[in-house]
């Protein structure tokens, strides 16, 4: 399970707290100040000398920690104003934490330890820059999500450090101080490539040009507007390939749909010819092997030195995890088609924005468990919808990021159901099995529709070869980011 797995899955085991919270009146800003007060309480505890002791009150106000965002959903009073005090609070969390170390390691034993004083500051002081990092980038409106170590993961290692006692404490502290040193400077040299160089510089902007009286300046903005005549396709010079690479990566070119004679696709929005990178997604029925797929294929793909980004349908942003949380949640089942149908549309143009768009941008391979296709086997087969309008809500979620290639993996629903055996299903999973024969029909008129976006796959086929099996349709691209395939 992957990180966003993790942390999905931890908010469920804590639903029935926020849920108790909720009906005893407690509101979401009691929480977060609860939690900063348990928090320093462990700081007192461990400070004293209780490392074990002091673990133990920190899980509880990291638990705490979790519960406020949710409750704040939950009730309608999720603002900004709720996560820049959840935000503050946390920070005050950590520095009162290894003030605690630090007094411990300082007055608590028989003799103090300066070298473990050192360390403790030094993680410390990782722990501010990496959250700083965070906050600098989005004020300049460059999401920043990423890094090899989160908050999440910091108190974890520091509580099993402190369970454990002060001698693995200090290897703890160490590895928190270079790895929290290690995701600052990923989060720098990331935000620097969304900005197209210098952080302190803002998003470049694309270079003022003389007006061309030979060729219109503008296309067809929809199918309601009036034709207008398409630019003449020319060889690109090596100037005007640079001035296309240096477009921010929240702009979208202009393109004249009459230019392109790539077949018309499930995903009818026009890409990005600026971009660099490619988009892979991968389609199919429940317990079809999407993810174990993508895993094993990731893998590959960088130990060959490849650029991959991992991304899954709905979710892969914070804000798309809230969503996934309320499409998969089995205590909705009176949830409508229409209101599945825009909850998967939003997560997936959150999603486009926040990750599609500038991975591509940057040169990036894009592996995305589900994405457009499966709203069409969803919500336009299995609710049905029908194509049409969900392709029109695709159409402006994508915002032209349309796919290089589908990979599906196709396997009866009987099949995948008895590959998912005893876990416990969520809210589609649930679903009739007339639903899930509805949708593995909708793939397979994909596979049969004869778009060439579209491969498939032998589902049954071990993980291994499966992997293999994809690499061969990804060759088939030619794109410059597979030469090492």
């Amino acid at each position: 399970m992957d990180r966003i797995g993790l942390k999905a899955a931890a908010r469920d085991k804590v639903k029935p707290l926020v849920l108790a919270l909720d009906r005893a009146g407690v509101s979401p800003d009691g929480v977060s100040l609860a939690g900063l007060g348990i928090s320093v309480f462990a700081a007192w505890i461990t400070a004293a000398g209780q490392l074990f002791l002091g673990a133990l009150v920190l899980i509880v106000g990291s638990v705490f920690d979790m519960l406020d965002g949710d409750l704040a959903r939950l009730q309608g009073r999720a603002s900004k104003r709720g996560a820049f005090l959840d935000s503050n609070f946390d920070r005050l969390s950590e520095a009162a934490v290894y003030a605690g170390l630090a007094w411990f390691y300082m007055e608590a034993l028989s003799w103090p330890d300066s070298g473990a004083v050192l360390l403790v500051i030094l993680a410390l002081t990782g722990s501010l820059t990496t959250s700083y990092a965070r906050a600098r980038a989005e004020g300049l409106g460059v999401a920043c999500t990423g890094g090899w170590l989160q908050r999440p993961e910091r108190m974890v290692l520091l509580i099993l450090g402190m369970i454990l006692g002060r001698h693995v404490l200090k290897l703890v502290l160490a590895l928190l101080a270079a790895a929290t040193l290690f995701t600052t400077l990923q989060r720098i040299a990331a935000v620097s490539r969304d900005l197209g160089g210098d952080p302190r510089e803002g998003p470049r902007r694309p270079r003022p040009r003389a007006p061309d009286l030979a060729r219109p300046s503008t296309v067809a903005a929809g199918p309601d507007a009036p034709a207008r005549p398409a630019r003449p396709r020319t060889t690109p010079s090596p100037t005007s390939r640079r001035r296309r690479r240096s477009r921010p990566d929240g702009e979208i070119p202009l393109v004249d749909p009459t230019t392109t004679t790539t077949p018309t696709r499930t995903c009818t929005a026009v890409a990005d010819p600026a971009r660099r990178g490619l988009l892979v997604t991968f389609e199919g029925p429940e317990g079809s092997g999407k993810s174990t797929l993508i895993r094993g294929l990731a893998d590959r793909l960088r130990t060959l030195g490849s650029p991959v980004v991992v991304a899954r349908e709905p979710g892969g942003t914070p804000a798309g995890e809230r969503i996934r949380a309320v499409l998969l949640d089995p205590s909705l089942p009176e949830l409508c088609p229409e209101t599945e149908l825009l909850l998967m549309v939003a997560s997936r143009a959150q999603l486009v924005r926040e990750v599609v768009r500038p991975a591509l941008a940057a040169g990036r391979i894009v592996l995305c468990d589900r994405y457009a296709d499966a709203s069409v086997a969803y919500q336009g087969a299995g609710r049905g919808l029908g194509k049409a309008r969900v392709d029109a809500l695709n159409d402006f979620a994508l915002a032209g990021a349309a796919p290089d290639l589908t990979l599906l993996c196709l396997l009866p629903p009987a099949a995948g159901r008895r590959r998912c055996g005893d876990r416990d299903p969520d809210r589609l999973e649930r679903e009739t099995a007339a639903f899930h024969e509805r949708v593995y029909g909708a793939y397979l008129a994909m596979a049969a529709s004869g778009d060439p976006r579209f491969r498939t796959l032998d589902a049954t086929a071990p993980p291994a070869g499966q992997v293999e099996q994809a690499l061969a349709h990804l060759r088939g691209l030619e794109h410059d980011l597979l030469t090492g395939l």
